[in-house]
């Protein structure tokens, strides 16, 4: 007897499309199109979901003599789009550029007013941030086969897609694009298996809309006629070899906290982040903050408790009682 087939609860479409071919099937353009979507579609998400987004090497902006230089580099954008260029892009005249964008009366981003470029002149502070987005130009027109016998050279379409980067100024940052300094509760919370808002359970990141799909490189203050660059805002996305070299250097930084409560002979005890052993709870734990060094973490810790101890299971080097 063949087996039931055994239907799932319920199904759901994810919105990924990709067509389906057969001998001596007839394709379409549109057929060929779709198919690199979908696969574009798929890198994007994973890109998004499972690495992040940010800056991972190069885009470093500069300003020397009023002129701006961003080297190549490579970074994905909130919706999992790359930023990638290599050489070096350079602007002129920045601190009148950012001044006619974002000063009083500023004309927005969108500048095209050389006029009000060269006018702009004013001693306030003026901010901006330094954003990098992904580009998409058709090239390469060629002909195509014309409806009702008509010459092919009348009917030219483009035959390519060129990617490319293009640099902007922004004079707000959206929410959503603003670093959350705090550590995240399903990395530093206490797991609980049991527990049906476990910290281990990661929600989905909020979705973003199409206007915030950039990376911002960092901040360009005005002040006084002079253009500098600050790296503020700028979202790091450390690539997998810079994570594997920190562990097998074994200069990564932790997670330290100490323990609110004395043990019984009077001092606090000190933990890595990940302990395998018994650790207080979430409430009575003081996070210190990341440290390369056991002894940097006792260090802070009697800042707050004037007798502080390393945990001998995670903390064996530090562990003096």
């Amino acid at each position: 007897m063949a087996p039931t087939e055994r239907k799932p609860l319920i199904t759901w479409e994810n919105g990924l499309t990709a067509p389906l071919y057969f001998d001596r099937q007839v394709v379409r353009a549109e057929d060929l199109t779709l198919d690199r979507a979908s696969h574009d579609r798929e890198l994007a998400r994973m890109r998004r979901y499972l690495h992040g987004w940010g800056v991972v090497a190069g885009l470093v902006p500069h300003i020397e003599a009023d002129v701006l230089t961003v080297t190549g580099g490579y970074g994905v954008t909130p919706l999992g789009r790359e930023v990638f260029f290599t050489g070096a892009l350079s602007v002129a005249g920045i601190a009148a550029r950012v001044t006619a964008c974002c000063g009083p009366g500023g004309a927005g981003c969108a500048l095209v007013d050389e006029a009000a470029i060269a006018a702009a002149a004013v001693s306030l502070p003026v901010l901006s941030w330094l954003i990098a987005r992904p580009t998409l130009a058709e090239k390469d027109l060629r002909p195509g086969v014309a409806e009702g016998c008509a010459h092919p050279a009348n009917h030219l379409r483009p035959s390519r897609s060129c990617g490319g980067i293009a640099l902007d100024l922004i004079c707000a940052l959206p929410e959503s694009h603003r670093v959350d300094a705090s550590l995240p509760g399903h990395l530093c919370g206490a797991y609980d298996p049991l527990s049906p808002d476990m910290h281990s359970m990661r929600p989905m990141p909020p979705e973003m809309p199409e206007v915030d799909d950039f990376v911002v490189l960092g901040q360009v203050l005005v002040e006084d006629g002079v253009a500098v660059f600050r790296t503020a805002d700028r979202r790091a996305l450390l690539p997998t070899a810079v994570l594997q070299e920190w562990l097998m250097t074994s200069t990564c930084p932790s997670v330290y906290y100490v323990n609110r409560n004395p043990q019984e002979g009077g001092e606090h005890e000190v933990h890595r982040l990940g302990c395998p052993g018994f650790v207080p709870d979430e409430e009575n734990r003081l996070y210190l903050g990341f440290f390369t060094r056991c002894e940097d973490a006792v260090r802070a810790a009697a800042a707050h408790f004037g007798e502080v101890d390393g945990c001998r299971n995670c903390l064996p080097d530090c562990h003096t009682r």
